[in-house]
């Protein structure tokens, strides 16, 4: 429906200036210290950050948030057993490889763990999510009082902690198990990808899925004249009561080898090479974690160009800056090229351009914790961003892997930023480098016998996204799909408050590895050494990043009609549907009720995909006769367009979750991360909750009304 035949000069101007050389240079600054939240390093990286904000001509400003984080001051963690006894490490060991792996850097935390000093038999919950404790609650697990041991991956850190105070157990440790990150996969670092025995993936364990930003000011920001409305700690109702630490696999072993009582199912057994067994005890642990709640400022950096013809119209893009280490994948491979996008667009400033739209830079600082740097901003901007904001282009990690491309987005957005892709070089050097012999499946030969390459022949970003997916899809036995794919946004990064919150387009990119992680992420080894040496040696990838991020940009800020395809959105809400049947039936809820909520359902999103198309229709004959069409006409259907998105919120917010106002996507309940198409429907579902379920969904169905509303008006004047 949209496609970007050709790109302005100024654009290609953008594309040629981007330097691979600059952004290495701009990445080992960043990554030369440990800089987490609200530290003198991290002040140290905004205030630099700013001076490159300067030299662009952004008229940049430090924006400081008084926020609440937390400070480790002391833990332990102690295992016994009949015949035996182990104290863990509880921290990373320095790799001869990796020159800043020998700096003492920020212990291995939970973010807003809290304090405890708790013994108690162990328990082996799996991933921890709400169907493996009810598993263990069928099976007659006795779990009030126990120590949970649960493995990262599948959800967010947070809500596996939130499962096991539901369930009243005494603490939980958290560790990452070779079978998902880890030798079984492939090589570990420093050789390969994979996590290493004694790499510990810190996190915040924030209950991300119940809202994010500062825990003390849910929704309105952490300002000096809201200080008088902060919640008390004895309020919080998004942190954590029970002690959690994260561990590495090789504190794990001597506790999961020395479970017993009850097999663990196939699906739950992990790499290590023993028999797992889900206890409790007879281990027993003592965990010992004191933490100190702190108000402590963040800092993000904020810089603009302003418009030349609708300077009320903004594209932002956006990056975080903080770091659980040095950050070298997260987040400094995304923010070393945006230092190199503002230096080219600074130039073009410099010869004279302006963008139609404000492009607006955000350097946020807390995501680490909870969003917080870009969560406190949108709460303070709201009615700013709601009236003005266009579309928020996100990075948070530029280059995970090799392998292909992945794209997280609004529906509406999706089109636009695929057919960008096609304008976006691969750098020959990149089509040529061999698959990576610790990256899974990818050892066997191409046809003539040789080593195989990453994509010989794949010139653009979209052609080298293409050949991943379809090498991918082979691997299932599907076809190639005919052109890239997206995936819906629900929460994990600074996307979240700009959509969830205020209702902007938004999207997240990244390179990606043909592997479920990275085995350095959130540990002591993310660091420039990997990055450079491993990662992504030459920077040709983070290159390509930034070209891709910077085009994009410039490309909404200056096309007349916005790119926005709302018959995306309805092909999405259809899947939702199809789902939310499927789920329905497994878990045997169907009533008449329930039958009649869905053709309620199912027949709202018709009304809306029927309004799409035509409105679609009516948008490419705008595009293609713009040039006499009145600028008020046009600015017309622009505000509907953006007006659209914003109708699928409600300032209620979802019930039980009033942070989250999207009623068509929203993070799952049950995962953290990954997005809930219908997040009122199926929280009710989650719950086994029929009732819950109707008014889930009679209050989705009034926001798809009113967005089909606004695309039925908007097709009468486009």
């Amino acid at each position: 429906p949209w496609d970007v035949e050709d790109v302005s000069a100024s654009v290609r101007s953008f594309i040629d200036s981007v330097n691979a050389s600059r952004i290495d240079a701009d990445h080992y600054y960043l990554t030369s210290e440990a800089h987490v939240a609200g530290s003198a390093r991290d002040y140290d990286t905004a205030v630099w950050t700013k001076k490159r904000f300067e030299e662009a001509s952004l008229s940049p400003t430090i924006d400081e948030y008084n926020v609440l984080l937390s400070d480790l001051n002391d833990h332990s963690l102690t295992a016994w057993w009949h015949n035996g006894s182990y104290r863990a490490r509880l921290e990373e060991v320095a790799l001869p490889e990796d020159p800043t792996s020998n700096i003492s850097s920020v212990p291995t935390l939970h973010g807003y763990a809290a304090s405890g000093n708790v013994t108690g038999e162990v328990v082996y919950v799996n991933y921890g999510h709400q169907s493996d404790f009810e598993y263990l609650i069928g099976e007659g697990v006795e779990l009030k009082g126990k120590i949970a041991l649960a493995r990262y991956g599948e959800i967010h850190r947070g809500i596996k902690v939130q499962n096991a105070e539901k369930h009243e157990m005494a603490g939980v440790l958290i560790y990452t198990d070779p079978a998902d990150d880890g030798y079984v996969q492939g090589v570990p670092v420093p050789d390969g990808p994979y996590r290493s025995k004694w790499s510990v993936q810190r996190g915040s364990v924030h209950f991300l899925q119940m809202g994010p930003g500062d825990p003390t000011t849910p929704s309105f920001a952490s300002t000096p004249e809201n200080e008088g409305r902060r919640l008390g700690l004895d309020e919080l109702e998004t942190l954590p009561s029970i002690p959690s630490q994260p561990i590495s696999w090789g504190d794990a072993e001597p506790i999961l080898r020395t479970l017993a009582g009850m097999k663990a199912p196939k699906h739950w057994q992990g790499g290590l090479p023993f028999e797992y067994y889900i206890g409790p005890g007879p281990v027993k642990v003592n965990l010992f974690v004191n933490s100190s709640y702190i108000m402590t400022p963040i800092w993000n950096v904020m810089g603009m160009i302003e418009g030349s013809e609708e300077p009320d119209r903004w594209v932002v893009l956006g990056n975080h800056r903080d770091a659980w280490t040095f950050g070298g994948v997260d987040p400094s491979s995304a923010s070393a090229p945006m230092m190199e996008i503002i230096r080219g667009i600074g130039d073009l400033i410099h010869s004279g351009w302006r963008p139609r739209r404000t492009i607006v830079f955000g350097n946020w600082d807390g995501e680490e914790w909870s969003l917080t740097g870009a969560v406190e901003y949108v709460e303070d901007h709201y009615d700013e961003i709601r009236n003005k904001v266009v579309a928020y282009l996100n990075v948070d990690e530029a280059v995970v892997g090799q392998f292909s491309f992945r794209l997280l987005s609004t529906p509406s957005l999706s089109d636009f930023l695929i057919n960008v892709a096609k304008h976006i070089p691969i750098p020959e050097h990149i089509q040529e480098r061999p698959l990576p012999s610790f990256t899974a499946g990818s050892s066997a030969s191409s046809e003539d016998g040789a080593a195989p390459v990453l994509c010989r022949g794949c010139n653009t970003v979209y052609e080298y996204w293409l050949h991943g997916q379809s090498v991918i899809a082979s691997r299932s036995g599907s076809p190639p799909p005919p052109s890239p794919w997206s995936s819906n946004v629900g929460s994990g990064s600074d996307y979240t408050p700009f959509f969830q919150f205020a209702g902007v387009p938004s999207c997240d990119l990244r390179f990606t590895g043909d592997y479920s992680g990275y085995g350095v992420y959130h540990s002591n080894y993310d660091s420039y050494s990997f990055v450079s040496k491993q990662l992504d040696p030459g920077f040709g990838l983070h290159k390509a990043l930034a070209q891709y991020w910077g085009a994009a940009a410039m490309i909404l800020a200056d096309t007349e009609v916005l790119p926005f395809n709302y018959v995306a959105y309805g092909v999405e809400m259809k899947r939702g549907l199809a789902k939310f049947a499927a789920e329905v039936e497994e878990k045997g809820l169907t009533s008449g009720v329930l039958k009649a909520a869905y053709t309620q359902l199912s027949s709202a999103v018709s009304a809306f995909s029927d309004a799409a198309s035509a409105l679609n229709s009516r948008l490419a004959s705008l595009r293609s006769s713009s040039t006499s069409v009145s600028p008020s006409r046009i600015s017309e259907v622009n505000d509907a367009l953006m007006s659209a998105e914003r109708a699928f919120l409600s300032s209620e917010g979802l019930p039980g979750r009033e942070w989250y106002r999207h009623f068509i996507f929203a993070p799952a309940m049950d995962l953290g991360y990954g997005a809930a198409t219908f997040p009122a429907v199926m929280d009710g579902v989650l719950n086994y909750n029929s009732t819950q379920i109707e008014e889930g969904v009679r209050l989705t169905v009034e926001r798809i009304e009113a967005a089909t509303l606004i695309l039925s008006s908007t097709a009468t004047v486009a």
